[in-house]
């Protein structure tokens, strides 16, 4: 899984996926996707990060954030599709300045975040996971935001879900 291949594969529209010992290319139809500075977090969500001391921090721990949506139990996932050579390809990317994460912070301990790639205006999400209610949330309307002050476009979600649909992600 070389770097450059990630990013040739991007720029068609296909990201690597779960699969077998050879990672798959996908490209589905349709595409979950969200516009910048659209992602929908309750009131109510913000003010409880707020009050229980959570933080924000972005490209904090690239590597460790890829970590921990690895190892996130997924109900409808046996095992995951991020292992060592996506791991250190990403970094690669990361190093390069395309691969970004998002994470938030209980105490100093990350509880919730995400990881993608940037490519022009738009933002690739990869990944997500959450250690407590509504982190993975709160990472995603910051990066939103974030990504809002910065001119981009749209975040590409990927693939359609009922909880991505609930913050304002589109088919």
């Amino acid at each position: 899984l070389a770097p450059d291949t990630v990013i040739a594969a991007y720029r068609a529209g296909m990201f690597p996926w779960r699969g077998g010992a050879a990672i798959p290319w996908y490209s589905p139809d349709p595409r979950g996707v969200v516009a910048v500075g659209a992602v929908h977090l309750s009131r109510r969500t913000r003010t409880r990060a707020r009050r229980r001391g959570w933080t924000v921090g972005f490209d904090v721990d690239f590597a460790g954030a890829m970590a921990r949506c690895a190892t996130t139990p997924r109900a409808h996932e046996a095992d995951t599709w991020i292992g060592p050579d996506v791991i250190a390809a990403y970094v690669d990317l990361h190093r390069r300045g395309v691969g970004h994460c998002v994470e938030v912070y209980a105490a100093g301990a990350p509880i919730g975040g995400l990881y993608g790639l940037t490519f022009g205006r738009f933002f690739h999400g990869e990944s997500m996971y959450f250690r407590a209610p509504d982190a993975s949330k709160l990472a995603l309307w910051a990066l939103s935001e974030a990504l809002a002050a910065r001119g981009f476009e749209l975040i590409d979600c990927q693939v359609p879900s009922r909880h991505l649909t609930s913050l304002g992600a589109e088919a």
